[in-house]
């Protein structure tokens, strides 16, 4: 049955604009628009306004504690009880770390509600396993979701096989919004190198920094960051220890509108991501776009296949740069590519990935 009311529970939101923060924020602009009444829970982290409305979309905010000090107990209660005041919804549905995760299955069965779970990567669930008690503890906890989604195919094959073999585990993969879509736009003299998403140490952006300065002067190129600036100013002094500052630009944010065109502008887009399960939002609206991607996870696919040609191990600087320098300069190489990207284009319609959604919770 189709619901009338959906809580998205994470703890990632507005009005920062990262990979969950926008998929969140778009998932429930997307089922807003389509009648059912979707708002958002989410930690006060920066003393924002308790409640927000931004195109449709209610965001709700508690109070718990700083961002910088994890107590994950303590959290899970506080979206508990933030939850129970907002009344009844049809569906809670959780994303990514694990005390929205726990929050969601308890406070659904609170709210006589349905309790759906999203996972974006292994590590999220696999860090806490080396306490046996607290691995068994876990386990059995999200075995009381109602349903239990992953972000990529691999994941979705990975937890079936490993930890919910008797449950049906369905894949939500993220979208490329509507508006991010292919324009014509005047290409640099420099070949782009661009990466999207948190500035920050463990996307490798370090890794990535250091591959580049290897073939800087093989070929000719540019390196562009763009994306929430959380390490922006040891970046920018790395850079400025390698001489590379004509070569690099930290843009940090930047508009829909901009990223668009830099999407466009970009040869390739790289996020060699440290974790596992490392393909996000960034690179699938890449991938619509019709743009290579370099990263260091598959996502697998529905199919079972895979095209691996673009994968580098995590933390390899040498088998990124050697990676980086073939794409920019194998004609051949590149095209293939550009061909893998758009096989995978279909995987990333907005709609279609909506849909899904829909099917999820009406199944419930």
């Amino acid at each position: 049955m189709k619901p009338e009311k959906v809580l998205l529970i994470s703890d990632f939101a507005l009005p920062v604009k990262a990979g969950t923060e926008r998929l969140v924020f778009g998932a429930a602009e997307w089922l807003n628009k389509k009648g059912i009444k979707t708002d958002i829970l989410t930690p006060n982290w920066n003393n924002l306004k308790e409640k927000e409305t931004v195109d449709g979309v209610t965001v709700y905010r508690f109070n718990t504690h700083e961002i910088h000090k994890t107590n994950p107990l303590k959290r899970i209660n506080d979206y508990i009880n933030a939850g129970k005041k907002l009344g009844e919804y049809d569906v809670y549905h959780g994303f990514y770390t694990m005390p929205p995760l726990l929050a969601t299955i308890k406070l659904a069965k609170k709210m006589k509600g349905k309790s759906v779970l999203t996972f974006f990567g292994r590590e999220q669930l696999e860090k806490n396993f080396s306490n046996p008690i607290k691995k068994l503890f876990l386990l059995n906890s999200l075995k009381k979701a109602d349903k239990i989604t992953t972000y990529t195919w691999n994941l979705q094959k990975h937890f079936k096989e490993k930890y919910f073999k008797e449950k049906k585990i369905t894949t939500l993969q993220g979208w490329a919004e509507n508006k991010f879509k292919k324009i014509s736009c005047e290409k640099p003299k420099e070949k782009i190198v661009l990466f999207v998403g948190r500035i920050d140490s463990s996307k490798g952006i370090f890794v990535l920094l250091e591959a580049f300065e290897k073939i800087k002067d093989k070929v000719k190129a540019k390196l562009v960051f763009v994306g929430p600036p959380y390490e922006k100013e040891k970046l920018n002094q790395k850079i400025k220890e390698s001489g590379m500052q004509d070569l690099t630009e930290v843009k940090g944010f930047v508009s829909d509108e901009e990223l668009n065109k830099l999407y466009c502008q970009s040869e390739v887009v790289v996020v060699p991501a440290l974790h596992g399960d490392a393909f996000g939002l960034s690179l699938m609206e890449a991938v619509v776009l019709g743009k290579p991607v370099v990263c260091t996870d598959s996502i697998g696919s529905p199919e079972g296949t895979d095209d691996k040609e673009l994968i580098v191990e995590r933390g390899n600087v040498e088998e990124l740069s050697e990676m980086l320098e073939k794409i920019l300069s194998d004609k051949k190489f590149y095209e293939n590519a550009v061909k893998i990207s758009g096989k995978r284009a279909v995987l990333f319609n907005k709609d279609k990935v909506m849909k899904k959604y829909l099917q999820v919770y009406s199944e419930l």
